[in-house]
C-alpha cells in the first residue's frame, strides 16, 4: 500500500507585488518606447510607394491600457496595409517583422530595468 502525499509550497509574494506595483510606470514607460521602436522599424520595412502607410505608422503608437501599448495606421492607409502586410506578392510583413524584433528587445529591456531597480 502506498501513501500519498500532497506537498503544499506557499510563497510570500508580498515584496514581489510592491516592487511590481512600484516599478509599473517605469514598466509602462518602457513599453512605449519599445512600441515606438517597433513603429518606427515597421515604418521603415513599410513599401514607399506613395509614403502615406510609412508615414501613418509611427504616429498611430497609443496607449491601450496601462502597461499596453500599441502600433497599426492612422487615416486611410489602414486597408493598404493589410493588403501589403498578407497578400501582396511582395509580402514584406513590415509588421510581422518589427513585432520579431521586439519580442526580442522587450524582455532584455525589462530585465534591465528590474536589475537596476534592485541594485
Amino acid at each position: 500500500m502506498t501513501v500519498r502525499r500532497n506537498i503544499i509550497v506557499d510563497i510570500n509574494t508580498k515584496g514581489l507585488d510592491r516592487l511590481m506595483r512600484d516599478l509599473a510606470p517605469e514598466i509602462d514607460k518602457e513599453t512605449e518606447k519599445t512600441t515606438m521602436k517597433g513603429a518606427n522599424k515597421a515604418a521603415e520595412l513599410a513599401p514607399r510607394k506613395t509614403g502615406a502607410l510609412a508615414n501613418s505608422i509611427p504616429a498611430s503608437v497609443k496607449k491601450e491600457k496601462d502597461g499596453q501599448w500599441g502600433y497599426g495606421t492612422t487615416g486611410r492607409p489602414r486597408e493598404y496595409a493589410l493588403v501589403q502586410e498578407y497578400e501582396h506578392r511582395s509580402k514584406k510583413g513590415c509588421y510581422r517583422r518589427s513585432a520579431r524584433l521586439i519580442k526580442k528587445e522587450y524582455p532584455k529591456a525589462i530585465e534591465n530595468l528590474i536589475k537596476r531597480r534592485a541594485r
